[in-house]
């Protein structure tokens, strides 16, 4: 990878945190597991909770029949929305070298038709 000075420093100065912040982690998470051990012995009675709460089932959704409005909805072939403009979401240059592309196949397709009509006559 790399080897200039700056990254190998900057190697060097993290393995020196991970080497300090690792024992201060472990020292925290022995703390935290002896806590927890404590806490084990006085732990709530949640049993007498029942009689105070009722418990209520959740209420089920009617689905309506209604159709959905649809969504706008892209050509594939184009990219354009429902009203004739590129989505939003489109970058400009990539909305650039799809009109070049649809530039360039309906010429295609034009000259096709053109070829076609000779073949009928």
């Amino acid at each position: 990878m790399a080897k200039s000075l700056r990254s190998k420093w900057k190697r060097k100065m993290r393995a020196i945190k991970r080497e300090r912040y690792g024992k201060k982690e472990l020292e925290k998470l022995k703390m935290i597991v002896n806590n927890s051990l404590d806490k084990d012995s006085g732990d709530v009675n949640m049993s007498s909770l029942t009689d105070v709460v009722q418990v209520v089932s959740k209420p089920t959704v009617l689905s309506s029949d209604e159709p959905m409005e649809p969504m706008e909805t892209n050509d594939n072939a184009s990219n354009f929305g429902s009203n004739n403009k590129y989505p939003i979401w489109l970058g400009s240059s990539k909305r650039k070298k799809l009109i070049k592309r649809n530039k360039q196949l309906n010429k295609i397709k034009k000259k096709e038709l053109k070829k076609a009509q000779k073949k009928r006559r």
